[in-house]
């Protein structure tokens, strides 16, 4: 989705509903077959999935005809920033300790 109102929304959407339905097995095969590479595609997916959810509640809810034109762009830049960071520090992750998946199962072990 993109804030400005450009763009081809039907692929965007399309490549929303392709990923959410693409997790639907990638989590699965992420835990049933520990491969190290598949951590980091895991990883993106997840925070494309999760960035493209709250685009689109910061685009609906934090419009500007309501907020006046600096918080929404402010709000959709601190958006791009978490999943920057959040990208980022999944693949730090992956690549200097045991890996997403595995991270998990230790964490569910835990409990």
């Amino acid at each position: 989705m993109t804030s400005s109102g450009h763009g081809d929304h039907a692929k965007t959407w399309t490549a929303e509903k392709a990923l959410s339905g693409g997790l639907l097995a990638l989590l699965p095969v992420g835990f049933l077959t520990p491969i190290p590479g598949f951590d980091y595609v895991l990883a993106a997916a997840l925070v494309i999935h999760v960035h493209w959810g709250l685009e689109a509640i910061v685009v609906d809810y934090i419009r500007p005809s309501i907020f006046g034109p600096v918080i929404p762009k402010a709000s959709l830049g601190l958006l791009y920033l978490l999943s920057i960071l959040s990208i980022g520090g999944l693949f730090y992750f992956n690549y200097t300790d045991v890996g997403l998946v595995q991270g998990t199962k230790m964490a569910w072990n835990k409990l």
